[in-house]
C-alpha cells in the first residue's frame, strides 16, 4: 500500500449521505461535509501507522455504521458511531462530522472536541466503504473533495 497516504475512512455512500441531511440538516450559515467517518489520520506517529496497518486488509469493504448519538458544538456538528467489528479507529469517539461553523471559523478537526453528546433512540444505519486518501499524483494540494485526490 502506498506509503504517502494522509487518513484513511469509511467514505458514506449516496443515499447514507442523503438520509444524514434528511434526518440532520446544515444549520444556516454552516459547511456542510456529511462525507466519511476519519479510522486514522497519518501524523506520522507509531500509533497513526499501526492503525493503519491494522485497517489495512479492510480498506475496500463495506461496513455499516450504527448512529447512536448526535452532538454540536459552536463550531461543529457531528453524529457519533458505533465502530464495526474488526474496525479500529484513531479518534476517542468514532464519528462522522455533518458540518462546520462558517462564523466561528470551525474545521472537521473540531468534531474531536465536541462535549455535548444526545443519544438518539431511533435506529439508524449509514453505509459505507472504507478508502485511503493519498495527496493527488500531479503535485496539485489536497482538496477535501473526495473526487479530486485519488482514493483506493
Amino acid at each position: 500500500m502506498n506509503n504517502n497516504w494522509v487518513y484513511i475512512g469509511i467514505f458514506l455512500d449516496d443515499k447514507s449521505k442523503k438520509q444524514l441531511k434528511k434526518l440532520y440538516p446544515t444549520p444556516t450559515g454552516w459547511k456542510e461535509y456529511y462525507d466519511h467517518m476519519t479510522v486514522v489520520f497519518n501524523d506520522d506517529t507509531y500509533i497513526a501507522k499501526s492503525i493503519k496497518n491494522y485497517n489495512d486488509h479492510n480498506v475496500g469493504k463495506k461496513f455499516k455504521l450504527k448512529v447512536v448519538s448526535v452532538g454540536m458544538s459552536d463550531k461543529a456538528f457531528a453524529i457519533h458511531v458505533e465502530l464495526p467489528k474488526g474496525v479500529v479507529c484513531a479518534n476517542k469517539i468514532a464519528h462522522i462530522t455533518l458540518a462546520t461553523s462558517i462564523e466561528a471559523r470551525g474545521n472537521a478537526v473540531d468534531s474531536n472536541y465536541i462535549t455535548n453528546w444526545s443519544d438518539i433512540y431511533e435506529t439508524v444505519y449509514v453505509t459505507g466503504e472504507m478508502k485511503v486518501y493519498v495527496p493527488l499524483t500531479n503535485g496539485a494540494l489536497m482538496n477535501t473533495n473526495v473526487e479530486e485526490a485519488n482514493i483506493y
